[in-house]
């Protein structure tokens, strides 16, 4: 029973990162969760040690300092209704946290099992999108402006092409591959399970979704495991293998920047520079969290239309920012916004190849708006829980060599 709570809620964090179904179930799912943490933390034994009051003293920071940034900017029209939103979404990761290091649950493997859940779904949305692509009708939800396509409310794509992309259960590739290479980057570097058919069952997904971000995240995770694992010889079939890679996703590059979807890359620049430009104009405090409006196209005419010319655009409707570092910094300012990329890079999750991950992270967060949700936010405060055991034993790729 709990361990089927527990992989209920973690399936509802994974897909609270970009889910589509949180597009439009988003207030009933974030209640159960809400829910199933109740009862995970009923039937978790809590011991009364210092652990425990590490864990609270942590949520009244957190409190505090949601508390004092909210009064702060009360002139920027932040509502409290986002805080306690965000503040509620925290309390459940960190109850899924405690919950795995009081009860020597293993982590890594429930992760697995959801990532295996969310490919297996890829490889049948991919092909069911594209061989009944006549069957696909529009699914909308007008108050916020979101559209995907879908057959049967189960498989998904935002794409009209000839060749159509898969995002799996996300509102579009860029966000499925995280958990694509995610799965990847655990059986390379934790599990140490991952064989040659794995990589490549990976490597045809991540071509299915066309992500530009995913092939480069790829290529890094595979490049970095065989630089260490293989003589410098077998190398060269490495940089063939990436080679073949990027020539494969050289129409899609070249669209980045200049066929259809050169807009696509312009509005990330503009979403940068205009995020960097309004956080050097109020950098201490940012303009508080508010999620349903972009600060950084509120600010300063002379800024915006800077950004606007930095990206060569005219005009950009307002929109989210889709840049989670650089906005990090515009909601918290630049020291809050420093210690949550500290916790980041200090997670207790993944404890092989730290740095790396981190890149991962960064790389993701950089072109899409996840830093708050719900894996990124369960990562984030595993810092602050500590050591996640019992954990599967890491070993170093230099002592299989």
């Amino acid at each position: 029973m709990v361990r089927l709570i527990r992989l209920v809620l973690l399936f509802i964090v994974f897909i609270s990162t970009g889910g589509i179904y949180f597009q439009f179930y988003s207030t009933f799912l974030n209640i159960f969760s809400v829910f199933l943490a109740g009862l995970l933390l009923l039937f978790t034994k809590i011991p009364l040690k210092e652990f425990t009051l590490k864990v609270l003293i942590a949520i009244l920071t957190v409190l505090i300092i949601f508390v004092v940034h909210f009064i702060l900017n009360l002139h920027n029209s932040v509502q409290i209704s986002d805080y306690l939103s965000l503040f509620i979404r925290i309390l459940v990761v960190i109850v899924l946290l405690y919950h795995y290091r009081v009860s020597g649950a293993n982590v890594i493997e429930d992760f697995n099992k959801i990532l295996i859940l969310l490919l297996v779904h890829g490889v049948l949305n991919f092909c069911i999108i594209n061989i009944f692509k006549n069957q696909l009708f529009n699914w909308e939800r007008t108050e916020i402006e979101f559209t995907t396509r879908t057959i049967g409310y189960v498989f998904f794509t935002s794409d009209y092409y000839s060749l159509l992309r898969n995002c799996g259960l996300f509102w579009e590739p860029g966000v499925y591959q995280l958990f694509i290479n995610l799965y990847l980057f655990i059986n390379l570097f934790v599990l140490r399970e991952a064989k040659w058919y794995t990589i490549a069952f990976i490597f045809l997904l991540i071509l299915s979704t066309q992500s530009t971000l995913g092939i480069i995240i790829f290529g890094i995770i595979v490049f970095y495991y065989l630089y260490f694992k293989l003589n410098f010889n077998r190398l060269l079939a490495l940089i063939f293998f990436l080679l073949l890679s990027f020539f494969l996703f050289l129409p899609n590059i070249k669209a980045k920047f200049s066929g259809e979807n050169k807009i696509s890359y312009q509005a990330r620049i503009f979403d940068s520079v205009s995020g960097i430009l309004a956080v050097g104009y109020s950098p201490v405090i940012g303009y508080g969290y508010n999620p349903r409006d972009n600060a950084s196209l509120t600010f300063a005419e002379k800024h915006y239309k800077k950004a606007l010319e930095t990206a060569k655009l005219s005009y950009i409707h307002k929109r989210g920012n889709t840049n989670s570092v650089v906005i990090n910094f515009v909601y918290w300012g630049i020291p809050v916004g420093f210690i949550i990329l500290y916790l980041l890079y200090k997670q207790t999750l993944i404890k092989s190849r730290k740095n790396l991950f981190f890149l991962f992270c960064i790389l993701t967060c950089s072109v899409e708006p996840l830093l708050f949700s719900g894996i990124f936010l369960l990562i984030i405060f595993s810092a602050l829980v500590g050591n996640i055991d019992p954990a599967p034993k890491i070993v170093s790729i230099n002592e299989v060599r």
